[in-house]
């Protein structure tokens, strides 16, 4: 039986990032689509249905807060996470206040996964950890 790959939408400006997080995602089974700005990544988001929406740590928290503020105006229904670092306070701010979930660094593919569970219908049996990228 075949699994329908689940759709992810990344926001990182960070090139380098992009390209290793992307390729490891899709190694673990995630249709993925990278983009490097916070206002073509909300028009994508509004154009196309994703069952997870991926900011990460590196994007600034100005662009973060106008990204997510962008997708509460549009019929949006995707899991918004935003990857944290450490001991950074602003950005689970601004993930609570836009319902968004805040995940910690490094991030598993398997912790993307089990916010998709209920959606998906489970999820894969192994964790494989993810390498850090700061």
């Amino acid at each position: 039986m075949t699994r329908t790959p689940l759709r992810l939408l990344l926001l990182d400006p960070n090139f380098v990032t992009r390209i290793a997080l992307t390729s490891r995602l899709e190694a673990t089974g995630f249709m993925v689509r990278a983009e490097k700005a916070a206002s073509t990544a909300a028009r994508v988001a509004s154009g196309s249905q994703w069952d997870l929406i991926v900011a990460s740590a590196s994007l600034p928290p100005h662009d973060l807060e106008a990204f997510l503020e962008t997708l509460t105006m549009t019929d949006c229904k995707s899991i918004l996470c935003v990857v944290v670092e450490g001991d950074d306070k602003e950005r689970p701010e601004i993930a609570a206040r836009f319902k968004a979930r805040a995940i910690p660094h490094p991030v598993r593919p398997q912790a993307l996964e089990e916010f998709l569970a209920p959606r998906a219908g489970g999820s894969q049996p192994q964790e494989q950890a993810f390498f850090r990228t700061a």
